[in-house]
């Protein structure tokens, strides 16, 4: 059944994609085509992205180069595509909080054509916003000897996704909303993915009475809080946490192909598989073959609290999943001369663990971690953007139709103003309020003229106390990160300058750190300071903090040069009212 766009979900397969001219090099994602004549590309998804990134050719110097363009998922020639137009990063249409301004000039920004899914005829863009790297910005060589994946092409899928909202406004998709299975790269049973937008897959849903629904936060809208972590090996359990009252804020994203932790519970890892060896190269434990590993990980996360509500009574106590070995441990594997992805080295399994490093000072003192593909083989994720809600349960991981064809869909579609009055309540009650301050203000701005006229040029002499500020109640009080001082900041003036905190704080007293940019330069390009701040899928914290300090905290209504809100506590973020049904 359609919505009332007339669209219906859209199915978008995980697997292996052609990405060269010939067919023969293959790469796991979501298949794209862009430019024309078409490119093709094969995009992973990421959550916490906004844009659609895409390598230049120039990354792999030759279009011969087929295990370079088939670990970055494709590369781009703007030169071959008549559909390529550059565009001005000031009036570009993609998100601009994924791109710092200070780097902005490393990147080129551009529109062009796209097509992508099982119906490329009937999905596609004339002209999409894109961005990809520079000619002087070519570092993926270091990426390609430490197999890091920071420079694949990108679908984003974060809370302000270019590529979900054109799906919507063109009525290609019946709602923001999707669901994401990622299945599996196991050697023993692979399975192709499957992500659908304007909806989910209802069988890869183990139970609904496992779900459990999650708040979204604008600077990290897939994260959660990670209470208990062990390694399960031979009867034994050990805790990866140095103290049991310890927790760990997340990044819950595809994108990443491991679980990234500080080196601390790294060291506790290693101390509980005593066969592991730290590979320095390729930045992972690997295990001998015989016996093949059977440990597995067991990881406990709760929300970040309600929005609005009490940060300190988590909705989502419990949420507890296990990762198998088969989906924890596989034996080396990288993209022969033939850009075939084979395994590489038999000898060893590689544990699909590594270190979270901060990309700034690579001091590894970090306090924050990424549960990427492994914890997605074992759980579906149902993300809905315009209520600000993600929800996981255990995933279905029998095999199915790789193209979907017998999932089980169910669809969620938006509801227009026109056609559901009621799930407008917010945005009906702001507007009334807006148009009470309105004539408020008109009201107030004839007085003061007709004051001004009357008293002429006589100078205003202020009694004690007295302010120029207007000191009428504002109907919806400015919300606030710390307590009011007096009721005096309850006023519709200007609040008090408060500096910003050196680290965001829940207001439970949990320390909320910005997001690792997912794309960052390599470690050993030999760069330092700020030039490992690589604004691929980063976010522009700084420009964030000095919104946040010049609002006080508050939600902007419009954001100013197209930046995303800044992060906020529990109680500062409200959620918005859900503007879709589910059919």
């Amino acid at each position: 059944m359609a919505c009332a766009n007339g669209s219906v979900p859209l199915l978008l397969p995980w697997a292996n994609n052609s990405v060269s001219a010939d067919g023969t090099v293959l790469s796991r994602g979501i298949s794209f085509a862009i430019g024309t004549p078409p490119q093709a590309f094969s995009l992973t998804p990421s959550t916490l992205s906004n844009n659609l990134f895409v390598n230049n050719a120039a990354e792999c110097v030759a279009a011969t180069n087929s295990s370079c363009i088939g670990q970055l998922g494709g590369i781009y020639a703007s030169a071959t595509s008549t559909s390529f137009a550059e565009v001005n990063y000031a009036v570009w249409d993609g998100s601009r909080e994924s791109v710092d301004l200070a780097f902005a000039s490393s990147y080129v920004f551009f529109d062009d054509a796209a097509a992508f899914g099982l119906k490329p005829d009937v999905n596609k863009f004339t002209t999409f916003p894109m961005y990809t790297n520079g000619s002087t910005d070519i570092e993926s060589a270091d990426a390609f000897t430490e197999d890091e994946a920071s420079y694949r092409a990108t679908l984003p899928l974060g809370m302000n996704s270019t590529f979900l909202n054109f799906l919507v406004d063109s009525g290609q998709a019946s709602s923001r909303t999707f669901g994401l299975w990622a299945g599996s790269e196991s050697e023993e049973t692979p399975q192709d993915g499957l992500l659908v937008v304007g909806g989910y897959d209802e069988s890869r849903i183990k139970s609904a009475a496992t779900t459990s629904t999650f708040p979204m936060f604008s600077d990290c809208p897939t994260c959660a809080i990670l209470t208990a972590i062990t390694y399960d090996v031979g009867g034994k359990s050990t805790t990866l946490f140095a103290e049991d009252t310890d927790t760990l804020t997340v990044h819950l994203d595809p994108f990443s192909s491991d679980l990234r932790l500080p080196s601390a519970m790294l060291d506790a890892l290693a101390a509980a598989e005593k066969t592991a060896v730290w590979n320095e190269t390729s930045r992972h434990f690997e295990l001998p073959t015989k016996p093949a590993p059977a440990g597995t990980i067991t990881v406990t996360i709760s929300d970040m609290g309600t929005p609005g509500g009490d940060a300190s009574k988590p909705s989502v106590k419990t949420y507890k999943t296990v990762i198998p070995a088969t989906e924890l441990y596989s034996r080396p594997r990288a993209y022969n001369a033939a850009g075939i992805f084979e395994v590489d080295n038999a000898t060893v399994f590689d544990m699909a663990v590594t270190n979270q490093t901060d990309p700034i000072d690579q001091t590894n003192v970090v306090t924050f971690g990424t549960l990427g593909l492994p914890f997605f083989t074992q759980n579906y994720l149902v993300v809905d953007p315009d209520a600000r809600n993600f929800q996981l349960s255990p995933a279905v991981v029998t095999a199915a139709d790789p193209k979907g064809a017998d999932a089980k869909v169910k669809q969620v579609c938006r509801v227009l103003p026109t056609t559901k009055q009621k799930s407008q309540v917010g945005a009906i009650a702001g507007a009334a309020v807006g148009a009470a301050l309105g004539v408020l203000l008109i009201v107030a701005l004839v007085l003061f003229l007709r004051k001004r006229r009357n008293n002429g040029n006589r100078p205003r002499v202020h009694s004690r106390g007295e302010s120029d500020a207007p000191t009428a109640t504002s109907q919806m009080p400015i919300v606030r990160r710390n307590p009011p001082e007096s009721l005096e900041s309850s006023s519709l003036e200007l609040p008090r300058q408060v500096p910003s905190p050196a680290t965001l704080a829940l207001s439970d007293g949990t320390t909320f750190p910005s997001p690792l940019s997912g794309r960052t330069r390599s470690t050993r390009s030999g760069r330092s300071g700020k030039q490992h701040e690589n604004p691929r899928r980063g976010l522009a914290h700084d420009t964030f903090r000095k919104v946040d300090e010049e609002n006080d905290g508050r939600l902007l209504d419009e954001k100013p040069m197209g930046l995303s809100e800044t992060i906020h506590s529990r109680v500062t973020l409200p959620r918005l009212a859900a503007e879709h049904t589910v059919e």
